[in-house]
């Protein structure tokens, strides 16, 4: 099988062009060569850039590839462009969406008025009738915030079928290589001897389902390489979402901490949250890509969460 991947060098793209390589697959990755990144010997590198992703279309096209992963989709009009590109080239697309389609996530950001819905969200549990979900906070047209809409790009990719497309909607993700840090804010204050990690409370109960990114970088490849993934959504995620607090006190067992994660009321919390309704938990049900593609984490969450750990401590982000 012959797969292009579109932007393969980052956090999740760099784990799955992996994984494609040790599947045998024959593995293109177009970026735009900014991010180094080690990449398998027989992997070709196609540089380009997706904001004038015509001046690459011979390329891409010569590839002939069998499908394509997209990592990083963010817009409507990225998503039509693609498609434009690729539906008569290509036999199917996999595409990388967000949980923050889910009705849930305005809820949680006191942007609607809909009771929490019951958890784990499925993939039929309702979405946002709000697009643009970050426009507000975006300085103008120019901000990748402006238009920046995963239910925008799930529609173009489940409305061709020209070109069969899968969408796989990620959780919070971490592991080594996460420019977000997901664990420094409790390993930094672990690793400092804390005793006491306090969470308001609301945050301390809140669920909000994880993965570990060489897990879901196995379930992109999983879904790459099955036809039958045509057409479907799936979440990715642990089949069993933890409280925060309890996750806290999983990484505090792992690291050799001794101290005490306290759920307390938020204004005397040890750091400044987010104003939050954390009532709406994001904690999703990956039943479906485990039933319908039988998919199965390599990892356990333990050595997850060790190996993060190990990268977190080599590589702290910058002050």
């Amino acid at each position: 099988m012959r797969v292009l991947v579109l932007g393969g060098t980052g956090f999740i793209g760099s784990w799955v062009v992996r994984g494609l390589a040790e599947a045998g697959c024959e593995v293109g990755v177009f970026h735009r060569g900014q991010t180094p990144a080690r990449m398998p010997d027989d992997v070709r590198e196609i540089l380009g850039d997706r904001r004038t992703l015509g001046e690459s279309r011979e390329t891409l096209i010569g590839f002939q590839p069998d499908v394509v992963i997209d990592i990083a989709l963010f817009t409507q009009t990225q998503a039509e462009a693609v498609r434009d590109l690729f539906r008569s080239h290509t036999g199917r697309w996999v595409v990388l969406s967000s949980a923050d389609v889910y009705r849930q996530y305005d809820g949680l950001r006191r942007l609607s008025e809909a009771p929490p819905e019951a958890t784990p969200l499925t993939e039929e549990s309702p979405v946002r009738e709000r697009l643009y979900p970050f426009r507000a906070d975006a300085a103008g047209p120019d901000d990748f915030r402006y238009h920046y809409d995963k239910i925008l790009v799930e529609r173009v990719v489940l409305e061709t079928p020209e070109l069969p497309g899968t969408v796989l909607r990620l959780p919070r993700v971490y592991g080594p290589g996460d420019r977000q840090h997901r664990l420094s804010q409790y390993l930094s204050a672990m690793d400092a001897g804390q005793s006491v990690i306090a969470l308001p409370q609301g945050v301390a109960a809140w669920r909000w389902t994880r993965a570990y990114v060489e897990d879901v970088a196995a379930a992109v490849v999983l879904a790459t390489r099955e036809a039958r993934a045509s057409g479907q959504v799936y979440n990715v995620g642990e089949a069993h979402t933890t409280p925060e607090a309890d996750w806290v006190r999983q990484i505090g067992a792992l690291c050799g901490w001794a101290g005490e994660v306290r759920a307390v009321d938020p204004a005397s919390a040890d750091t400044d949250w987010p104003d939050l309704d954390w009532r709406y938990h994001l904690d999703t049900s990956s039943a479906r890509v485990r039933e319908h593609l039988g998919y199965r984490e390599p990892l356990s969450a333990e050595e997850g969460l060790r190996r993060t750990i190990a990268w977190e401590r080599a590589n702290p982000p910058a002050a």
